[in-house]
């Protein structure tokens, strides 16, 4: 069986994301689909000594309204210093922080990712490969674009020679999974765990923080929240 699972990039994404990327054989970042404001695209969330704090990387929006995830850029480069700075004041006293904070920090401040699907990417790239995860990733623009939304994500896992469609809940109010079955292609719907608790600083336990909160915080731990590898 080869499994696939197709979603758009986030910034910084939580645990969970990360889950379903080893739960399957290939993931395919679904960045050539229309950015949305106010979402995981381009925030996530972290926690300070404050609280919980979102880190925003604002993106130009003004007459781009149905620019794509892979269009959207950020609006100058000063959010770089000021997330990493917050970062680093929130988590440099953590169990394993500086284990993993070069890398983070590397591609936070890397100014030759334009896009933010560039830097989500990247971003998730190094997660996985900090975190030891072995699936392939791959961005959709490698792949023949097909007319409809369901036609689309069905001709992605045929290309990738997948039996296996793995995706949200919510994907089930839109999904046709009749196509994907005429396709050979079996859908199934992930159920995300429980992740932690876990030792976090500044108070008690807050989940469903960028996957950042849970590195830093355990480290290695880290691939144990995960389930078993496709």
């Amino acid at each position: 069986m080869r499994r696939v699972a197709i979603v758009q990039s986030s910034y910084m994404p939580w645990i969970g994301y990360f889950d379903l990327i080893n739960s399957v054989d290939d993931f395919v970042f679904l960045d050539n689909v229309q950015y949305t404001k106010r979402d995981w695209r381009s925030r996530n969330k972290i926690k300070t000594p404050n609280g919980v704090k979102w880190l925003s990387v604002p993106i130009i929006t003004k007459s781009r309204l149905t620019q794509s995830i892979y269009d959207a850029v950020p609006d100058g480069n000063s959010w770089r210093s000021k997330h990493w700075r917050t970062i680093d004041y929130s988590y440099s006293g953590s169990a394993s922080y500086h284990e993993y904070a070069a890398g983070i920090r590397e591609c936070i401040m890397d100014e030759s990712c334009i896009s933010i699907s560039e830097i989500n990417q990247k971003l998730i790239k190094r997660i996985s490969d900090l975190v030891g995860i072995r699936t392939r990733l791959h961005d959709a623009r490698s792949f023949q674009c097909c007319e409809g939304k369901n036609e689309r994500l069905a001709g992605i896992c045929a290309e990738l020679g997948g039996n296996v469609y793995v995706t949200g809940r919510k994907a089930s109010n839109y999904l046709k999974s009749e196509l994907f079955k005429s396709m050979g292609i079996e859908v199934e719907y992930f159920d995300y765990r429980v992740y932690g608790p876990y030792t976090q600083r500044w108070g008690g336990f807050v989940a469903g923080l960028s996957v950042i909160d849970t590195l830093f915080n355990i480290g290695p731990k880290t691939r144990s929240l995960l389930g078993e590898a496709a």
